[in-house]
């Protein structure tokens, strides 16, 4: 965890995350609390790099609570970068545990991290206005006890960015070079608009090969 720190902010990526605390306190007014969820249009494990490393320039940068909240079910960077094992978001969504549960403290006093949770568990959709409920239950509670709530929500199309997208104050959508086309973006914002998503603007990751 501390040499992930170091290398996002003592670096040319952490200058791009500082520009990005920076974008995003223009875009989001206000005092909080604020939900900003990030997406990317393909998986994209540097997308984690971006929600964790700018969940520690707000701890260095400003006071408040924060919380970053793996809720990539495809990746989980976020996860296995902290060691995070055990019960998570998953866990929550799904049974009558209490999120407060699996919540994890990182090396920044102030930021907190919920990880994905059980490898295991599994999230039966059929029932989808029962989940969409504990969801937006989960999100008006983390907002009541943090200031910023960080998501990464893994690929635009995934059935946990529909769910998160209407919860959130700000969207932003990772394009990694070389991949993503232009069309491409068009049509993912769209989607994401279409789920209630108020996308801010899009963030550049280099080719991670």
């Amino acid at each position: 965890e501390v040499s992930l720190a170091q290398r996002l902010l003592h670096s040319d990526f952490g200058k791009q995350i500082q520009e990005l605390d920076a974008e995003l306190t223009k875009q989001v007014e206000g005092s909080g609390p604020h939900v900003v969820l990030l997406v990317s249009l393909e998986p994209n494990a540097q997308q984690a790099e971006v929600t964790t490393g700018l969940g520690m320039t707000v701890c260095v940068q400003r006071s408040g609570p924060t919380m970053l909240v793996d809720a990539d079910l495809e990746v989980r960077s976020i996860t296995r970068a902290f060691e995070a094992n055990g019960g998570g978001l998953l866990d929550a969504i799904i049974g009558a545990d209490d999120y407060v549960d699996f919540v994890k403290p990182t090396s920044c006093e102030q930021l907190k991290l919920l990880p994905t949770g059980n490898d295991f568990a599994t999230v039966d959709t059929t029932d989808a206005a029962q989940i969409a409920q504990r969801i937006t239950d989960h999100v008006e509670e983390w907002k009541r006890r943090f200031d910023l709530i960080l998501i990464d929500a893994g690929t635009a199309t995934s059935w946990m960015a529909k769910q998160l997208a209407p919860h959130a104050d700000a969207t932003f959508v990772c394009v990694q070079l070389g991949h993503s086309q232009r069309e491409r973006l068009i049509e993912v914002t769209q989607q994401l608009t279409n789920d209630g998503a108020s996308v801010k603007g899009c963030i550049t990751t280099s080719d991670a090969r």
